[in-house]
């Protein structure tokens, strides 16, 4: 096989035709529920078509044209979450225990599940799942509180589920320090062996399965599972064939549309709808509904035809894997891209409504403690960056990569783990208040790493330094209500405190970044520095859709954390106590009074236009938008008593 040029022998799986960033010949590497792997799959099409990348060549909604129409593919058969079935004797017991308030806490429960076992001779110890299950449907919604396992995954106010492409490589090449692709059978920048990862292969990467299972997992331990936050993950995901995208978005909102069916491993193979916009349609008002779409990508995989596909399957936010703001360093490790183009994929992200987060990773090659801290201040002080989430990975050692060849030979030499947390400690000092740190270290097996930071709770250590230095983190996530005192119990009880002292206030940041004017919004307890809610909201500043622009003002994020209150139910917690409208009202006031313009658009989750739309905005595209005025409530219309959040004033950042 020749590799002159990066050209591969056509037809070779897996491989890619390197013929510039734009090429689109991309055959994902076949596996077992693969739908482009098959050779029975008869196909007359071309193997890729031009995206129209002009505003004159570009429609309101640019369609990605299925070009394997019909094509649905079923999922594996999959096994059921294993429980213990419990006697209904055991079963009254528990409830009668539960009932009584005798338990009331992890440590309570545990020691009751061990003499229930005991007396009753399980099989086994029965898990809080299994309770769960075992529960009338009333009293598992007054006990979930306690028998919820792993309260954090939907403390921020939403289910997370993450799931990954099949192994395909990066058009760029390989990173140095990257562990994963086709050769070793997982994602790139994947090891295989991360939770999710481990997932994927056990689903032969299938979408569908991939959703359905996760799903099902969360119920079973006591989560909500109607508001989803979907994370895909794999490498380049851009830079893949535009049907697999198409084809994989769809499969995994085919899930959530199939979630209130339970566990059926038919389901999938069942008819379904043949269109995306089919799908998505049916997913406004389905029983898990993808109120959020994150893909990763590098920044030179994020121009503006890229952007037009992402949102037409309803991505909402971007992962940009920046790396580092120094050239020198993205040259050593063969990124395949430069800090001007972190730039311009940032700022053309933020144009189009996206929110964006950057990937930042110390302990690179060329790089210091001093040259990371630097770097991640960097990204705040310079208004070119300025995301609003990052995520923080120390560089690591994997064995088969070329920077484990280097670190053999003694050319490079990886943080520790005492290190790392210092310079994270570092960075978290200088971070504004609208940023939010997605995540900490990389959720690898420690076993697995040959050289950096070989413990798995580096938050809690950079945490732990702050605190020696009289410093603390105030970025969104260590402030949200639910996060914030998780550890002290059930959060709607300081939920209530807040609001029945009177003490959240609305509070206006103003900051420039890539461009245009950024306001972020935020509902907060001053006495504990809890955010109740928030709202990002930008006035462009070159945005390249034709529904767009300049001037305009784009409503990037709205989100009221807190454990998910369920859709359609009373508000409980901070959910659900109109604190988002509250904010789409500010956001109205000031586009139409501060920058004398009637034109509020939204980027809006599938699952979440409907909520728009109550509000008083219309579909525009791929947007929704409201018309502003003068009136008490800028245009929008109420969707019940408003909260009485006083505002605070604007602060410059």
């Amino acid at each position: 096989m020749s590799t002159q040029g990066g050209q591969v022998e056509a037809g070779s799986p897996g491989k890619t035709t390197k013929a510039g960033k734009g090429a689109t010949d991309r055959s994902p590497l076949p596996c077992h529920h693969d739908p482009f792997g098959p050779a029975s799959l008869k196909w007359d099409g071309p193997a890729s078509a031009p995206v129209a990348n002009t505003p004159a060549a570009r429609p309101d909604t640019p369609p990605i044209k299925p070009r394997r129409p019909g094509l649905h593919v079923p999922r594996p058969v999959l096994e059921g979450p294993r429980q213990v079935h419990l006697p209904p004797a055991v079963v009254v017991e528990v409830l009668d225990a539960l009932d009584s308030g005798l338990l009331v806490d992890k440590e309570s429960l545990h020691r009751f599940k061990i003499r229930l076992a005991r007396q009753h001779r399980l099989s086994k110890v029965p898990s809080d799942a299994d309770l769960l299950a075992a529960l009338p449907e009333d009293a598992r919604l007054r006990h979930r509180d306690l028998l919820r396992k792993k309260a954090t995954r939907t403390l921020s106010g939403v289910a997370i589920v993450t799931i990954q492409s099949s192994p395909e490589s990066c058009p760029h090449g390989t990173c140095v320090f990257c562990p994963g692709g086709p050769d070793v059978g997982s994602a790139q920048s994947y090891t295989g062996e991360e939770p999710a990862a481990l997932r994927a292969r056990a689903h032969a990467f299938d979408p569908y399965a991939q959703t359905a299972s996760r799903l099902d997992a969360l119920k079973a331990t006591g989560h909500d599972i109607d508001k989803v936050d979907l994370i895909i993950q794999g490498g380049t995901f851009t830079a893949r064939d535009l049907d697999y995208q198409e084809w994989f978005v769809k499969r995994a909102m085919d899930a959530m549309n199939d979630a209130a069916l339970g566990w059926d491993p038919t389901i999938g193979a069942r008819p379904g709808p043949l269109t995306l916009d089919e799908t998505k349609q049916r997913n406004e008002t389905a029983p898990a509904r993808c109120i959020g779409l994150t893909v990763e990508t590098k920044p030179d995989w994020w121009k503006e035809e890229h952007i037009d596909i992402a949102l037409n399957y309803g991505a909402t936010r971007v992962e940009l894997g920046i790396q580092t703001v120094d050239d020198e360093i993205l040259r050593r490790t063969n990124r395949g891209h430069d800090t001007q183009e972190s730039k311009d994929s940032t700022r053309r992200a933020k144009d189009a409504g996206f929110k964006v987060c950057h990937h930042l990773m110390p302990g690179l090659p060329g790089s210091d403690p001093e040259k990371d801290v630097a770097s991640g201040h960097a990204l705040f002080s310079d208004p070119e960056y300025r995301p609003d989430m990052l995520k923080v990975y120390p560089t690591l050692v994997m064995p088969g990569t070329p920077l484990a060849v280097m670190h053999d030979a003694g050319r490079y030499q990886a943080l520790g783990t005492d290190e790392a947390a210092r310079v994270i400690a570092r960075i978290k000092m200088a971070l504004p208040p609208y940023v939010r740190v997605q995540r900490v270290d990389r959720d690898i097996p420690t076993t697995l790493i040959q050289g950096g930071v070989d413990k798995s709770n580096v938050r809690q250590l950079a945490h732990k330094v702050l605190e020696e230095m009289g410093e603390h983190c105030r970025c969104v996530r260590c402030r949200e209500v639910g996060h914030l005192r998780r550890d002290a119990g059930p959060h709607h009880a300081m939920v209530k405190d807040a609001y029945q002292a009177g003490r959240l206030v609305l509070r206006d940041l103003r900051y420039e970044a890539s461009g245009g004017e950024e306001r972020f919004l935020s509902v907060e307890d001053e006495a504990d520095d809890a955010i109740f809610g928030y709202l990002r909201l930008r006035r462009l500043h070159a945005p390249h859709r034709p529904e767009l622009r300049p001037g305009d003002a784009m409503v990037r994020e709205v989100k009221v954390p807190g454990q998910v209150v369920p859709v359609g139910t009373e508000a409980g917690r901070a959910q659900h106590r109109g604190l988002g409208t509250r904010l789409c009202i500010e956001a109205a006031r000031i586009t139409h009074e501060e920058w004398g313009t009637e034109r509020l658009f939204v980027i809006a989750g599938i699952g979440v236009k409907p909520y728009y739309r109550r509000l008083g905005f219309t579909d525009d595209g791929v947007y929704l938008r409201a018309t502003t005025d003068g009136s008490p409530h800028h245009g929008l219309t109420p969707l019940g008593p408003l909260p009485d959040v006083p505002y605070e004033g604007t602060t410059d950042l």
